[in-house]
């Protein structure tokens, strides 16, 4: 018999791990372990002991999972608004941007088992093949199979949108015409510089829409940043 903060193995009735037991009952001599697979396990005759000893660590082991839980998903906060200045910071840097890549993710098997990433997220990072070349990419250590961390799942993500670009045929390549990049925008701009009135434009962020501004070059002129000579209204005067 071994039981720990980890395993419960009381032969020849069960042998497995906390994270499988769904929930301990006591009926008469018997003590009843249910699993998540819906199977039900009779062990009879435990001194009230070990019967105390087996709740103890089931408990023990449901905090522990809850902590976990926690633990995910404050880190996918934090990744969340963490990856919008990473982003941002790769489209300020151009073609340096991979190597600051390289020094900002690597593969971390202490979070192999981070969520997905959302939809947006994903689309974000996709946005990265307009600052990244494409062989330098391919060129990147792969992501560890099965790996979910951050670097396994940004590098996975673009590896995955080359090929799929590269096998695409010409009518797929039509279809998906929308979304496709015009040659003046290989160039990478951080900006969208779009008129409203005489001497007034709106500036958006092209990696996240919902940052813009209101730049006016009257006298005086100004951006709704509150920033005096910020690059909002550079981006204007270069547009």
């Amino acid at each position: 018999m071994k039981i720990s903060t980890k395993i419960f193995s009381i032969p020849p009735f069960i042998s497995t791990r906390w994270e499988y037991v769904v929930s301990l009952r006591v009926a008469e001599d018997l003590l009843i372990v249910t699993l998540k697979d819906g199977t039900a396990c009779s062990i009879p005759h435990l001194p009230k002991e070990t019967i105390d000893q087996i709740f103890a660590y089931h408990a023990e082991s449901i905090e522990t999972a809850n902590h976990q839980k926690d633990d995910i998903g404050q880190l996918m906060e934090g990744m969340r608004s963490g990856f919008k200045e990473l982003v941002n910071m790769l489209s300020k840097l151009g073609a340096n941007a991979l190597s600051s890549l390289g020094k900002a993710l690597e593969h971390d098997p202490n979070n192999a088992n981070l969520p997905q990433l959302p939809p947006d997220m994903v689309k974000k990072v996709k946005m990265l093949l307009n600052i990244i070349p494409r062989e330098d990419i391919m060129a990147m250590p792969e992501g560890e199979p099965g790996c979910h961390c951050m670097y396994c799942q940004i590098n996975r993500i673009l590896r995955e949108a080359i090929l799929t670009q590269e096998t695409n045929t010409p009518d797929i390549l039509a279809e998906e015409e929308t979304e496709a990049v015009e040659e003046k925008d290989l160039e990478f701009s951080e900006w969208i510089v779009e008129p409203i009135q005489d001497k007034l434009y709106k500036v958006t962020n092209k990696l996240d829409t919902q940052e813009e501004y209101r730049v006016f070059l009257g006298d005086p002129i100004g951006c709704t940043c509150g920033r005096p000579h910020c690059e909002h209204v550079l981006a204007v005067l270069k547009s």
